[in-house]
């Protein structure tokens, strides 16, 4: 009996074990690497010097402020952009409207597309050529009198451009998920503010959106995660070449010290300045939502 009952005790942390294995070797052990290479001069004999501080200080040149100001910009016209058209979309289609489940299918199908795939196609899109379908249309409207290399007009082009390729295709994720949290609002609150006299904005304000406030929270977090974590769209639309620092990304620049000039210790410091910047502005968000408020 005794030997049964250790059995039950020790049973669920044998069932826990391939996580906890699996978390120690995957996460916290290449976690803990990076923040020892941060202060060392990473060699390629695997000798490793120890230099202290000397990668953060280099950090803080005109490519990495670049790199971080393209990444704050994406992330706010990306996370805006999304999380309106989200909603909207939401908000559309949870209404009793024709043909609803073959709009949530078109709008949902762009996830289903490889962030390359799609980066290629909006690279043709917004080519130089004449034939490229931005140029004819601003041909044929009159905006330009010859074709315009729409990929090199600068860095707020740039990121316009990133933000375009990650809204077509994730704005069908964010809308999934504020149309599940909307369908959860309860219809009897809602009657009851406008019976109140309530109007449609205020039962919006009032009701629907302190009803899905973990929804909100949860997509806002993603948001700014993904956001500051954006290499993919960045490489499908400039390839291995950033001109002028056109398109640049922090995650762009840590993988262009990591493998292209072979300095992991200056990567792992801008990995490290990555992690804190996106854990400092989730925190801050998180705690202006109210995250941490205690309930009433």
């Amino acid at each position: 009996m005794k030997h049964r009952k250790k059995s039950k005790d020790i049973a669920p942390y044998l069932f826990c074990l391939p996580f906890i294995i699996a978390f120690f070797v995957i996460y916290l052990y290449p976690f803990c690497k990076t923040i020892m290479m941060s202060f060392q001069d990473v060699r390629p004999t695997g000798e490793n010097v120890f230099i202290g501080m000397r990668n953060f200080r280099n950090l803080f040149t005109d490519h990495f402020t670049t790199a971080l100001r393209n990444t704050l910009v994406y992330t706010v016209l990306n996370t805006s952009v999304q999380f309106v058209l989200g909603m909207m979309f939401a908000l559309i289609l949870n209404r009793y409207i024709p043909m609803r489940n073959l709009l949530r299918c078109t709008i949902f199908v762009p996830v289903l597309t490889s962030t390359i795939i799609a980066g290629i196609i909006f690279r043709l899109l917004f080519g130089s050529l004449e034939t490229s379908l931005a140029n004819q249309i601003a041909l044929g409207l009159g905006l330009i009198e010859e074709p315009v290399a729409w990929l090199t007009q600068g860095q707020m082009i740039g990121n316009i451009m990133m933000v375009i390729v990650a809204c077509w295709r994730s704005t069908g994720v964010t809308m999934i998920y504020f149309l599940s949290a909307l369908q959860g609002v309860p219809e009897e609150l809602k009657e009851a503010a406008r019976i109140d006299g309530a109007n449609n904005v205020q039962v919006f304000r009032h009701i629907t959106i302190p009803s899905i406030r973990p929804t909100l929270i949860y997509v806002l977090t993603m948001s700014i995660l993904g956001g500051f974590s954006v290499f993919t769209e960045s490489y499908a639309l400039w390839n291995t070449a950033t001109p002028g620092d056109i398109g640049l990304t922090m995650t762009r620049y840590l993988y262009q010290m990591g493998f292209n000039k072979v300095n992991f210790g200056m990567a792992s410091a801008i990995g490290i300045i990555l992690m804190i910047i996106i854990c400092s502005i989730n925190l801050i968000q998180l705690k202006c939502l109210g995250l941490f408020r205690e309930e009433d």
